[in-house]
């Protein structure tokens, strides 16, 4: 695909993605604040997010930032908070379709961008109104974490697996530490948030982005920023011993999540082991495991790069919890004896395949992905340069990658009555 892509280093701790693509209608933007993951300051710095975008000067509260929203012919602006490896992210979002679809050609996208920065950069201050309703919600999204099993037990499996490592903190922080935030301390959590976090902002769409890219520099370039170095790779030691660690509810289907580490330090042939592992249709995992062996109701293999982990979480009747255990790691055991064919593998390939090509079809999309380049020391790598790594990967490499898995953590979340 015909793309071009370029970054710069607009001054320390701040630089400037911009990707054209002639096929989009839209154009968006990213401007995302990196932080280091911290149990006292997730929280905040998630809530404060979600009232900048209320505390426009102008703009301010839901109803007026809608109506200048759908005055820009349906624009929108929002936030979100994520983490990738021992960092958190906190990323404002703004989009528009492009000026020459305007009727009159008003500079949409740079109207939703110039409000989005006076969002970030001078806010009005937090009101209690809206400081309750987003607290609410914040409090709901933590808490539908607990209600989905699932996501809980990854959760938590990701704490045993790297207990006294950023990563093991929840995105949005803990509901302890988000139940006694106060609007001051949201707004201390926002200033330092400023000042500190490196930014990395994103432009995405088509035509000229100059008058974007002026206003996005012209904000970066005036503050003053006292960051550090927050490094997104950082590889989490196996421990010295398997740990294994339970949780109870009421609930019928077991949930287990085994964690590997590994010290195989290549994205690609470690993505590629993981999808033949357990991440497609007919993978090692969900054919046997799932369909031959009938032991589990899904059983899913995938990376997380930025810690050197491969994490397999699957549903399980009580009575099969054994079983599945020994015949996922016997699975394992095919891999690092090579016991696939290469059909298998060229299959995974291909399967692999459209999730690199659909990269392409959004803003959005093309906008996380060169993000995440850039977290994993690949900046500026192309889906389409990515694919070809990927399909270059040959089944030593795979054997290897497998080699170099160790059991971390075993962690169940069972019901209540226990596995009679």
């Amino acid at each position: 695909m015909s793309i071009d892509v370029t970054r710069e280093e607009i001054n320390k701790g701040a630089g400037l993605t911009t990707i054209i693509d002639g096929k989009f209608k839209s154009n968006s933007a990213v401007i995302r604040f990196i932080t280091p993951l911290s149990e006292n300051n997730a929280a905040a710095n998630s809530l404060a997010a979600q009232l900048l975008i209320l505390s426009h000067n102008k703009y301010g509260g839901l109803t007026a930032m809608t109506d200048f929203t759908n005055k820009l012919y349906g624009a929108s602006i929002g936030a979100s908070t994520f983490k990738v490896g021992d960092n958190q992210v906190v990323a404002f979002t703004a989009s528009a379709i492009r000026n020459e679809y305007a009727l009159e050609g008003e500079q949409l996208f740079e109207e939703i961008i110039k409000v989005l920065l006076e969002c970030i950069f001078e806010p009005a201050e937090f009101d209690d109104k809206y400081f309750e309703l987003k607290k609410a919600e914040l409090l709901s999204a933590i808490d539908s974490e607990v209600n989905e099993k699932r996501t809980f037990a990854i959760i938590n499996a990701t704490k045993v697996a790297f207990v006294n490592e950023p990563y093991s903190i929840p995105a949005y922080g803990t509901r302890a530490s988000a139940e006694a935030l106060t609007k001051e301390e949201v707004y201390k959590a926002y200033k330092r948030l400023i000042k500190t976090a490196v930014v990395e902002a994103s432009l995405v769409g088509a035509g000229s982005f100059e008058k974007a890219t002026d206003l996005i520099k012209q904000r970066l370039l005036s503050r003053k920023f006292d960051v550090g170095s927050y490094p997104f790779v950082n590889y989490s030691p196996a421990k010295i011993a398997v740990v294994n660690a339970e949780d109870r509810f009421d609930m019928n289907q077991l949930k287990m999540v085994m964690v590997f580490k590994t010290s195989y330090r290549n994205d690609a042939v470690n993505g590629l082991f993981s999808a033949l592992f357990g991440g497609t249709p007919f993978s090692k995992l969900f054919m046997n495991v799932r369909e031959k062996l009938s032991l589990c109701y899904y059983c899913a293999s995938r990376v997380i790069y930025e810690k050197g982990a491969v994490m397999i979480d699957s549903g399980i009747d009580p009575e099969n919890i054994e079983a599945a255990k020994a015949e996922i790691l016997n699975q394992l055991e095919e891999i690092k004896k090579g016991n696939f064919t290469d059909e298998e593998l060229y299959n995974t390939k291909l399967a692999l395949k459209g999730s690199f090509v659909s990269v392409y079809d959004s803003p959005g999309d093309l906008a996380a992905w060169y993000f995440t380049r850039y977290a994993r020391g690949r900046v500026n790598q192309s889906p389409d340069d990515a694919q070809k790594e990927m399909f270059d990967v040959g089944r030593d490499e795979i054997i290897e990658a497998a080699k170099s898995l160790t059991l971390d953590t075993v962690y169940t979340l069972k019901n209540n009555g226990g596995d009679e």
